[in-house]
């Protein structure tokens, strides 16, 4: 098999790495790390598809050892309303060139990181039903857009009051739910969004991904998700902030 890495690949197997082990850390992040430079480094729409399949291994690996801690009946209903949400998403990707795709890959990230801020010591406490059906189809509809669905469920998390523990349990299988669900509207409303890479290439960066995971495993014991939190915060603003400039270069440079 051909082995065709770029330099500026060796950046997302950098990403993909820091991003395995700060999902192992915090229980969620890998999609915020990883997603910028996917959209970056890859044409666009492939980068979401590309963040979503590695996302849904990412978090496959990391369902068994939790397993004891999902909430079921939260994951029923944040799984199904996440497929309408991936189907709204669907839709509005189809038409987006690769400087605004950049742009709103970027700000979705920015916009998402900031609410979470935000809302974190917020003493609001919402109903729970409602509550899940919106952040089921809001995460379904920016995993769609960019990849990104983490911060609509922190928010969520936050506002329902759910336990960490149990929170990042059950995150484990909906990401995997949402990022396969999110993968195929993709590529169904856009055809060409599987990303080209070769074979060789993809067993890299799976071998990527189980380090950063193996990686998480050790420190995971050492490092409070607190910590592991920010650190998702401070790689998804740089990453967001990276993504939204290309992008705003691509639009000028296509109007000049």
């Amino acid at each position: 098999m051909t082995v065709a890495f770029e330099a500026s690949d060796f950046a997302l197997l950098a990403a993909v790495i820091v991003g395995g082990a700060l999902q192992r850390i915090a229980g969620m992040g890998f999609a915020m790390v990883v997603a910028p430079f996917a959209v970056l480094l890859l044409s666009g729409q492939q980068g979401v598809v590309f963040a979503n399949l590695s996302g849904a291994f990412a978090a496959m690996a990391l369902i068994w050892p939790a397993r004891a801690d999902i909430d079921r009946k939260r994951l029923l209903i944040l799984s199904t309303t996440s497929i309408a949400g991936a189907a709204g998403g669907a839709l509005i990707v189809r038409f987006l060139d690769i400087g605004t795709f950049r742009i709103l890959v970027g700000g979705i990230l920015l916009c998402a990181i900031l609410g979470s801020l935000l809302i974190a010591r917020s003493r609001l406490v919402v109903p729970l039903t409602p509550a899940s059906f919106a952040a089921g189809s809001a995460t379904g509809l920016l995993v769609t857009m960019s990849g990104i669905g983490g911060p609509p469920m922190s928010i969520y998390a936050v506002l329902t009051r759910w336990e960490h523990r149990q929170f990042a349990a059950t995150m484990q299988p909906f990401v995997l739910f949402s990022s396969l669900i999110a993968a195929g509207a993709v590529l169904l409303s856009v055809p060409d969004s599987a990303p080209q890479l070769p074979p060789a290439n993809w067993l890299i960066i799976a071998g990527a991904l189980v380090s950063g995971l193996a990686i998480g495993q050790l420190l995971h014991r050492r490092i409070p998700p607190t910590i592991g939190r920010i650190a998702v915060i401070v790689l998804g603003i740089i990453g967001a902030v990276t993504a939204i400039v290309s992008g705003v270069s691509i639009v000028v440079a296509g109007r000049g």
